[in-house]
């Protein structure tokens, strides 16, 4: 037994004959042994199915698809698609196209009648209306068709059946406005002037004006003032230091000058520096110092000066030469015979010791050759008398400060020179020459065996009555003070300080006394005249 089912469409169906409706069929004949053999089939046919759909369109939608097939007008067109059961489904769209009307709006506005739109409509559908006002103007008092639609400016038309005008009466009135700004400025700006407002610091004021339609326009202005600053600083450098540059300004000597910046909140920022030079001493008149010359002036002409010894020379022009610090008379004589006295001072030169290396240490630069220094290195130099000026050979090599901290920064050859002014105006200076070399070995510190000192140091006054002082810069190792007489027996012992070191010696006889300093470094001794 054989059970089909198929679609109309696949009759009449094949099947020992031509079978042409649904049904059992059967058929005998002999099988393979000769005997009898009966088929028998099972039939079923399927049902088609169809539908129909009737649809109103606006003629604004055309063309229309549906269902792959496409409507450019009113008709009835069939689409032929499957069904659940697999066999074929008629579908079949009747179209039919909306009349259009037209609907007419005219306006009242302020008792004048103007033309307020025109639009096309679908029969059956809904439209709203919208009045527009010009800008500036709101609308009020709307009235459509006798109805008062209150102050809005909007009218639906519902379920459109036919051409149809409108009449829509309403008031523009002229809006009142109001605007707002916000800026900020400076207090350098101060005071401010907006829209003949004047404001003297942050805040909101608010200026009354006329809109474009004759109504109040209210516009606010919210003020932010930033602050300015300032700032001083004080810097004091040596005379060599001039000129001095800072922040773009050049200093030729002590002044004080302003540079001009912008802070973080974009306003000025003033900043002042006081430049102070240190002051360098000034000689007096009549005086001279050792090894230097002074000319000597007088009003009556045709004299003559004379007066030379083993303090100074005179020439007979009035040039004096110094030779050892002491005072003495000149004489100045003119052709009648007045013979005029000048006292003059020979001052004796500041004693600034020789700069070498720290005693006791062979190589204090860590890997340098001996009179060498090892490159990126600081160091210091120490026991030379305060108030000197540094100066070096090549700045790309070796720098230097007003305190004779040394940096280290070039290969190369250079001098450290320190020339030292006393208060007689008389100088004295001393150099140490060497190379800067790379090194093994790079150390960044004042440690003692990096620093540089002399081999002397200067008591002062000598002789002394009741106290005697000497200046250490810096220290190379902790030490002692210790004062002897001449036997050798210890009188005065305190500790050694950086800076000036003082004895009170008030209470020693007077003699011949010998000041040590002693460090694990070094031991340096002067002698002392004790009055």
């Amino acid at each position: 037994t054989t059970n089909v089912s198929i679609c109309p469409s696949q009759l009449p169906y094949s099947w020992n004959g031509s079978r042409t409706s649904a049904g059992t069929y059967n058929y005998t004949t002999t099988n393979s042994q000769g005997c009898d053999s009966t088929a028998t089939l099972n039939l079923t046919v399927k049902t088609n199915t169809t539908s129909t759909t009737n649809l109103s369109i606006c003629s604004t939608a055309l063309p229309y698809s549906w269902n792959g097939v496409t409507f450019t007008g009113a008709g009835s067109q069939t689409a032929h698609l499957t069904n659940t059961a697999g066999c074929d489904s008629a579908s079949t769209l009747n179209l039919t196209i909306k009349t259009n009307y037209t609907i007419t709006a005219i306006a009242v506005v302020n008792g004048s009648i103007s033309n307020a739109g025109i639009s096309s409509i679908c029969s059956g559908n809904n439209q709203t209306y919208t009045i527009t006002a010009n800008s500036g103007y709101y609308i009020s008092d709307v009235v459509v068709d006798g109805i008062s639609v209150g102050n809005g400016a909007t009218y639906t038309f519902t379920n459109v059946t036919g051409n149809h005008t409108i009449s829509a009466a309403f008031t523009l009135t002229c809006q009142p406005t109001t605007s707002s700004l916000s800026i900020t400025i400076c207090s350098s700006q101060l005071p401010y002037v907006w829209n003949g407002l004047t404001f003297t610091g942050s805040g909101s004021q608010t200026k009354h004006l006329t809109n474009s339609c004759g109504s109040d326009s209210a516009a606010t202005l919210n003020l932010t003032v930033n602050a300015t600053s300032t700032s001083t600083t004080n810097i004091t450098v040596c005379p060599n230091a001039l000129p001095y540059s800072w922040n773009g300004l050049t200093f030729n000597g002590a002044a004080s000058q302003t540079a001009h910046f912008s802070n973080a909140k974009g306003c000025d920022s003033a900043a002042t520096l006081h430049l102070n030079i240190t002051p360098q001493p000034i000689p007096a008149n009549n005086n001279v110092c050792v090894g230097s010359t002074l000319q000597l002036t007088n009003a009556n002409t045709g004299g003559s000066w004379s007066g030379s010894n083993d303090i100074a020379t005179v020439s007979a022009t009035g040039l004096v030469t110094g030779k050892k610090p002491e005072t003495l008379t000149i004489k100045y004589k003119v052709p009648n015979g007045t013979t005029t006295n000048y006292v003059i001072t020979v001052n004796a030169l500041p004693n600034v010791p020789s700069i070498i290396y720290a005693p006791g240490v062979s190589n204090p630069q860590l890997g340098a050759p001996t009179g060498s220094f090892c490159i990126n290195r600081t160091f210091g130099i120490l026991g030379v008398p305060a108030g000197g000026v540094f100066t070096v050979g090549n700045s790309n090599i070796i720098t230097i400060n007003c305190s004779g901290i040394v940096n280290t920064v070039g290969l190369g050859s250079s001098y450290i020179n320190y020339r030292y002014t006393n208060a007689a105006g008389c100088s004295n200076s001393r150099t140490m020459s060497g190379s800067v070399v790379n090194c093994a070995s790079h150390r960044n510190s004042l440690a003692a065996d990096e620093q540089i000192m002399p081999t002397d140091f200067v008591l002062y006054p000598n002789p002394a009555q009741s106290k005697v002082s000497f200046d250490i810069n810096y220290l190379v190792a902790e030490g002692k003070i210790i004062v002897s007489d001449i036997y050798g027996k210890k009188a005065i012992s305190q500790p050694l300080s950086s800076g000036t070191n003082r004895v009170d010696i008030g209470n020693l006889t007077k003699g011949i006394y010998f000041v040590s300093i002693v460090t694990s470094k070094m031991k340096i001794t002067k002698k002392l005249i004790v009055e």
